[in-house]
């Protein structure tokens, strides 16, 4: 709000920009229910209070600008259809399984080890909010526009592997607790053959049906700018890896590895954006962020080795021979 408030954005735009904040707070809200959910393995739960929270506030707030309403109610309704199943479905069921009251004492250690978490999830935005801005200031709103709605995908992938690997942290944390490395790395290797084969279909079926996708959704005006579907679907499939790893690195309690190696990566990204967005136009944009998201997927990868080596039983007790 303050960034829009300082580029004179227009007031309507910064009440919608409110209001949609509103909207993720409630999200947030919902992280932190699903973390009781799934140490009560209440899954089924979860599953259903997803299906619900993706469609209902995407119908109230379709049916509200259809109705004639303008899009600050609209995102109001959303965030009131969202609120409400958070209300109504998820602190229902949680309260049937468990006694849900405030407790603050002892929580430093708590926000020790979350405020790592806290400023990672604010990395990948800022990734993807540096290379608009390079595209806004160097080519002009128009090209931003068009980037930005290619690049859609990369939030519905992003969303898509988020669901997944929340689901997966508890087994992951248990097999690392348990140093059953071979499990965890069969794991993680039939994992990674899953996200090579559905990138690899969807890049495939970008090929394919890519053109006639997106003339569908945002019409014809942008298909001379198709061509950018295929590297922004190689940014989605860095980032739902990269998404992994820092998944991976946080059920092993190593926060601060994690934090670090993203944070290199945007570093590198914030940097490259502007010259790189000078050289190669939108590309180059697109080029600044796979260059930070591969960053950071290689440093993610080598702490995830090196933690998983230090894991073991052996190194364990040659560690503690070394010590005495």
């Amino acid at each position: 709000v303050v960034l829009l408030w300082q580029y004179h954005a227009d007031p309507y735009f910064i009440v919608c920009a409110i209001a949609y904040m509103g909207y993720k707070y409630l999200e947030a809200a919902t992280d932190v229910l699903f973390g009781v959910m799934q140490r009560m393995n209440a899954y089924q739960t979860i599953a259903v209070s997803y299906f619900l929270k993706g469609i209902l506030p995407v119908i109230v707030f379709s049916g509200a600008l259809v109705v004639g309403l303008d899009l600050v109610w609209a995102i109001v309704g959303m965030a009131l259809a969202y609120l409400t199943v958070l209300l109504m479905y998820d602190l229902k069921c949680l309260r049937a399984v468990a006694d849900i009251k405030p407790v603050f004492q002892g929580t430093s250690p708590l926000v020790e080890q979350c405020f790592p978490l806290m400023l990672f999830t604010l990395i990948t935005p800022y990734m993807t909010y540096i290379t608009r801005f390079a595209i806004g200031e160097e080519m002009g709103s128009t090209m931003l526009g068009y980037y930005s709605s290619i690049s859609v995908v990369v939030v519905v992938m992003t969303t898509i592997a988020s669901s997944i690997w929340c689901v997966l942290i508890p087994h992951l944390r248990q097999l690392y607790l348990s140093r059953q490395n071979a499990k965890l790395v069969r794991l993680l290797s039939i994992i990674l053959l899953a996200t090579a084969a559905v990138g690899a279909a969807a890049i495939g079926a970008g090929a394919v049906l890519g053109e006639w996708a997106l003339a569908l959704v945002f019409g014809r005006e942008i298909i001379p700018y198709v061509g950018l579907l295929t590297p922004v679907l190689f940014a989605s499939i860095l980032l739902t890896l990269v998404s992994l790893f820092s998944t991976l690195l946080t059920t092993f309690r190593h926060t601060k590895s994690m934090l670090a190696c993203n944070l290199l990566g945007a570093i590198l990204c914030s940097i490259s954006a502007v010259p790189f967005t000078k050289a190669q136009g939108i590309l180059g944009a697109n080029n600044s962020l796979m260059l930070g998201l591969g960053v950071q997927l290689l440093l993610l990868l080598a702490a995830s080795c090196y933690w998983l080596i230090k894991n073991q039983p052996e190194t364990i007790e040659k560690t503690k021979r070394i010590g005495k």
